[in-house]
């Protein structure tokens, strides 16, 4: 959830899941005209496995609000997993009887 809620750049860096899975440049020269969205610059970038010139991401929609949710997971998962400022019940306590 940190990693694409806080630390990953929508707007430089693109997604692939080819060869074990990678990053790469939205704005390189090879890719550009493929990935690149001037009008939507935050848009998620995401290689087509079979067919590397197409932007699977580029239908996606509201990112910043995908975004923003990750941001929320994350910090809620945080929450539970740090010391706490007054002793509380644990997480399983609710999940587990």
């Amino acid at each position: 959830f940190e990693l694409y809620s806080m630390d990953f750049n929508y707007v430089t860096v693109g997604v692939s899941v080819r060869f074990d899975g990678h990053y790469f440049p939205k704005g390189a020269t090879d890719r550009k005209e493929d990935f690149w969205q001037p009008d939507r610059p935050f848009s998620f970038a995401m290689e087509n496995p079979l067919e590397p010139k197409m932007d699977v991401g580029a239908p996606s929609w509201r990112i910043s609000l995908i975004q923003r949710s990750f941001e929320i997971a994350f910090k809620v998962l945080l929450s539970y997993v740090t010391v706490p400022a007054q002793p509380t019940v644990s997480i399983l306590a609710s999940i587990l009887p």
